[in-house]
């Protein structure tokens, strides 16, 4: 008896192994396959120097940005196994010759997306964190198609000082919105996406931009609203600067139109008209301004002009009659 049910137990096991379909089967020994991986990445990084790590990333970091004359330091770096295989940077330093004060950044995470790879394709998701705000940007990168998405909120860029380092302005502004970007990053006009970005609170410290000296400036918000199409056309669906009233605002502005990207920036095409106020602070500043834009003065204020041609060598003429 004992052996009629060892065999009854046998066929019956044989019976449900026979009745899983081979998609079942592959995606078992695909699942197994990839925890495998997984737990062989995790075992190697855990048994790998973490000085040697620091060495190499912050290494590559400095490489890359010393092609633009930036130089990067970071206090502190080291691997953390939490919600993934991350690196962290903390009090990170980037400095730029001519520029006084350095941008310092409180933390930068770097977590590199390990699934992807089993299909060639190369990606991270890295967090910034300073002055109280965060920027979340996760990219990937497959043969030469970049895909990107960045998040921000509340991103001070007053404390982090990367303005005078990027954009060679001394000011600050609260960085808000997202932005998600695909294309061939050797090639401009090969993007398609959205932008929705806003900035608030922008004050500009007294400074000299190309010989021009500004007085201290403040804005109550800016906003960056475009989408992309696959003709390489921008449509601006929502940009200005300063908010309509607001008399606190020393500039107000509203952006329309659209461009035509090319392969590089100096290669797109602009096709946009310009309106726009300026505070009595700014007129006093340059006692020549309103004589130097006098034609493109409107009728009920302020200045319209339409811009247009490659942004390399952009022209500019007063709006016509029709579009004031």
């Amino acid at each position: 008896m004992a052996s009629d049910s060892l065999s009854v137990t046998s066929t019956a096991e044989l019976t449900v192994d026979e009745d899983i379909s081979p998609l079942t089967r592959t995606l078992r020994i695909l699942g197994w396959t990839i925890l495998f991986i997984l737990c062989l990445v995790a075992f190697t990084l855990k048994k790998l120097p973490e000085e040697r790590i620091k060495n190499y990333v912050q290494g590559t970091i400095t490489s890359l940005l010393s092609e633009k004359g930036i130089s990067f330091e970071a206090e502190r770096g080291y691997l953390s196994f939490g919600w993934g295989i991350s690196y962290i940077m903390k009090g990170i330093k980037l400095t730029v010759p001519n520029v006084e004060t350095p941008a310092k950044i409180d933390e930068i995470s770097v977590t590199p997306s390990i699934l992807p790879l089993l299909i060639g394709q190369k990606g991270a998701v890295v967090w910034i964190y300073s002055g109280g705000g965060k920027m979340m940007i996760n990219a990937s990168m497959k043969k030469n198609s970049l895909s990107l998405a960045v998040d921000s909120s509340a991103l001070d860029l007053g404390k982090t000082g990367v303005l005078p380092v990027f954009a060679g302005i001394k000011g600050a502004a609260l960085l808000n919105g997202t932005a998600k970007l695909t294309g061939d990053p050797m090639a401009m006009n090969t993007f398609t996406g959205d932008v929705d970005l806003k900035l608030e609170k922008i004050s500009m410290d007294p400074q000299q931009i190309q010989g021009f000296s500004l007085p201290k400036m403040n804005v109550s918000e800016a906003v960056i609203q475009l989408s992309i199409d696959k003709q390489s056309r921008v449509t601006f669906k929502n940009v200005h600067v300063g908010k309509p009233g607001n008399t606190a605002d020393d500039i107000q502005a509203t952006i329309t139109g659209d461009a035509i990207l090319g392969r590089n920036f100096d290669a797109s095409i602009l096709n946009a008209r310009a309106k726009f106020t300026l505070s009595q602070n700014i007129l006093t500043s340059f006692v020549l301004i309103d004589a130097l834009l006098a034609q493109g003065k409107l009728p009920g204020g302020g200045y319209g002009y339409s811009l247009t041609g490659p942004l390399g060598n952009l022209g500019s003429a007063p709006l016509a009659e029709g579009n004031r």
